[in-house]
């Protein structure tokens, strides 16, 4: 009704001012009022229409088709936070996504920590219990000389003998005895029991254990080499990997009894930061030479060696299947949002605008990935792994925080290489096919 004395009002909205013009229909006596109705009916038609026109086409198309959590979920107005919120506007599909890419990635983080974990048991003898770095082949009355040396913390004697079971011959044991508290030196885990307290008691591994069919409170026999048998009363098991296990440790008043002339060795224990050089230096002045303590022996150190690189190559082959599962995971979102890409590049957004889109859909579904690829390997895959060698040793292989922090980058560059292989398919795309479908 107000704007019946004008004919038509034509609002053109541009970067440009707003032009408005109006064609008398007939004299008015209501010129000013008219006008004046005829002004703010343009500025309140005009203004949306100007700042629209100052936006960019990527921010004209924020939340254009996307409802639900995705435009609260990721903020922002670039086309890296457009490309996220167009991935995750499909909830199921980004869930599923992002479920297959947390799986394989905790696969690497869990090959890499086991790789890990071999080497380690390779080279460092503190993964099999020895908290001891040097041996010497010295007699027990000689450990008080060793432990006066310059950058001794402890030393011990240490008696080792093999026998067999004197109920069943064809199982082997190893005795090791020590003087006093052995878990100075050799510090298995404690399974069940307790700590053996005199010399009638005896640990024994959880191989052992199950190979003999013995139980804390039970008897182990052992025949010793040179005829004599030694007796003790198991007070404990424990989770040792060196012999699969088949391991006693005792004191060694029975079985200097039952083996006399048996052989000692001293084990040292080095002081933090002592100097190796001049440690070793004082140990041959005793008359012995000194030999380092490695995590396993030679034949079994190739063979880790080995199965670590294996893992390895099974962490780099099964990011590759995260790189496929990324690029299928953001083909699909292109395909999905077709006609939103062939807007940007109608409206005259360029090839890089383009790949930050598909950049920002590829980290938004490898983000969250790599969270959850942490999370289930350090709670759910590396304590089953643990468990599965928890009858001979208290495995711990879950991957270090460099490691998780080496996967978190090797998905970035996955996520580069996915949004540039699909955002080369969507550029050779003419606009037009995908408009067609908006």
């Amino acid at each position: 009704a107000s704007l019946a004395p004008t004919r038509e009002i034509i609002l053109v909205g541009s970067r440009a001012p707003i032009g408005f013009f109006a064609y008398p229909n007939k004299p008015s006596k209501h010129y000013p009022e008219d006008a004046g109705i005829t002004v703010l009916t343009a500025v309140a038609a005009g203004w949306p229409a100007w700042r629209a026109a100052g936006r960019t086409p990527v921010a004209l198309l924020r939340g254009g088709e996307l409802r639900g959590p995705a435009r609260s979920i990721v903020p922002g107005t670039g086309p890296v936070a457009l490309g996220a919120r167009l991935a995750l506007a499909r909830r199921g599909r980004a869930g599923l996504a992002i479920a297959v890419l947390a799986a394989s990635g905790a696969v690497v983080l869990l090959m890499l920590g086991l790789a890990t974990l071999l080497t380690g048991l390779r080279d460092d003898p503190g993964a099999l219990g020895k908290r001891y770095a040097l041996t010497v082949k010295l007699d027990a009355d000689r450990v008080d000389a060793v432990r006066a040396l310059p950058g001794v913390e402890d030393a011990g004697a240490r008696y080792v003998v093999r026998g067999a079971d004197s109920f069943s011959l064809g199982e082997p044991v190893k005795v090791v005895a020590f003087a006093g508290d052995h878990t100075r030196f050799e510090d298995p885990p404690l399974a069940v029991g307790r700590r053996l307290r005199d010399a009638g008691e005896a640990e024994i591994g959880l191989g052992l254990a199950s190979a003999l069919g013995v139980a804390p409170g039970g008897t182990l026999a052992v025949q010793l080499p040179g005829g004599g048998e030694a007796r003790f009363r198991v007070v404990g098991t424990v989770r040792a990997l060196e012999d699969d296990g088949r391991i006693a440790y005792v004191r060694p008043d029975r079985v200097l009894d039952a083996e006399p002339g048996l052989a000692s060795e001293v084990v040292v224990r080095p002081r933090p930061g002592a100097d190796r050089e001049e440690l070793n230096a004082g140990l041959r002045s005793l008359g012995a030479e000194p030999v380092a303590v490695g995590g396993a022996t030679s034949n079994s150190g190739a063979f880790l060696d080995t199965l670590a690189g294996l893992l390895r190559v099974v962490a780099v082959l099964d990011a590759l299947v995260c790189l496929y599962a990324l690029v299928q995971a953001l083909g699909l979102v292109a395909r999905d949002r077709r006609p939103t890409l062939a807007l940007l590049r109608a409206t005259g957004a360029s090839a890089a605008t383009i790949r930050l889109v598909l950049l920002g859909a590829a980290f938004a579904l490898a983000l969250p990935a790599v969270l959850l690829a942490v999370a289930l390997e350090r709670w759910v895959l590396a304590p089953l792994t643990g468990d599965l060698a928890a009858g001979y040793a208290d495995l711990a292989g879950g991957a270090t925080g460099l490691q998780a922090l080496a996967v978190a980058a090797a998905f970035s560059v996955l996520s580069v290489l996915a949004a540039m292989r699909v955002a080369g398919r969507v550029l050779d795309e003419p606009p037009v096919v995908g408009l067609r479908e908006a």
